[in-house]
């Protein structure tokens, strides 16, 4: 192969005034681009090391937004009760307990739309693992004035940093916490104790109100200072309602209700019903046709 490709040499390489220029052209270029990518790595720098868990919180607090909600229906008794508990919590806690698709969240998204409007200081947590807890209860705290020293002293293994986040919470006044979809408390910790001992991240001792949404309901599991607020399904009316909000060209309030009626009131179909028929390719477009075709799937 390679006596064949030297006797096939093209007549310009056969030229040393030719060959050489071209190879210093050719190194140039090479050393160039050597030169080129080293510049671009160091532009790009070292990957960035994440700092103490108190020092990049504070701007980490989009992640603490409670979602947004429109309009609640049907559940005024409880936020009521609610909006009494964030003025006088009395050393106790909020569990907005019920099924999958009841409105637990909705419920809680409010009374944080409504803390927000009265100046409250509002904290979303969405449960996840014990892990995200620590550092979104963390994030919590410091908003709520905890002192960087206390915190270190948590990190360094000289305080349990539940004791010292609930401290500050215990300190601060006029905050509001949701732990959202909270459905195994006995993975929140600590590991091997009841939750209901209040020992790990669910205390019912600060100035603020926490509130919990949980598909557990049971007051063993909660203990003796949780304020157990049960979520049914919405009555016709407000059940109606939920509906026209969603797709107010459907039909008049009575065709509502029907068709609430027939989706039992669970704000979840509600929900889904109403933006299903408010779509423009839906297939129903009314209250009433939506209803009549539910009732040929029997």
């Amino acid at each position: 192969m390679t006596n064949y490709a030297s006797a096939t040499v093209p007549a310009w390489a056969a030229h040393a005034w030719v060959i050489w220029p071209l190879f210093a052209v050719l190194v140039t270029a090479s050393i160039g681009l050597v030169l080129w990518s080293r510049r671009l790595d160091g532009a790009a720098g070292p990957p960035a090391r994440l700092g103490p868990v108190g020092r990049p919180a504070r701007d980490r607090q989009d992640s603490l937004r409670p979602p947004h909600v429109e309009r609640v229906r049907g559940r005024e008794a409880e936020l009521a009760e609610l909006i009494g508990m964030m003025r006088q919590p009395r050393g106790r806690f909020a569990v907005l307990c019920a099924a999958g698709g009841m409105g637990k969240t909705t419920v809680a998204a409010q009374l944080a739309a409504k803390a927000d409007a009265a100046g409250w200081r509002v904290f979303w947590v969405r449960w996840r693992d014990s892990a995200e807890l620590a550092q979104q209860m963390v994030q919590a705290a410091l908003a709520c004035g905890l002192p960087e020293a206390e915190l270190e002293s948590a990190q360094a293994g000289q305080a349990s940093l539940p004791d010292v986040v609930w401290r500050q919470l215990g300190r601060a006044r006029r905050w509001l916490l949701v732990v959202d979809n909270a459905d195994e408390p006995q993975e929140i910790g600590p590991a091997g104790e009841p939750l209901a001992d209040y020992r790990g991240w669910i205390r019912p001792y600060g100035r603020g109100l926490l509130v919990m949404t949980s598909r557990d309901g049971s007051q063993q599991t909660w203990g003796p200072r949780a304020r157990l607020l049960p979520l049914t399904p919405l009555p016709a009316q407000p059940a109606g309602e939920v509906l026209v909000d969603a797709a107010p060209a459907a039909g008049t309030a009575e065709q509502a209700r029907d068709l609430a009626v027939r989706l039992g009131g669970l704000p979840l179909a509600l929900h889904a019903a109403g933006t299903y028929l408010a779509g423009p390719t839906s297939r129903y477009r009314t209250f009433t046709t939506y209803r009549q075709a539910l009732v040929g799937l029997r």
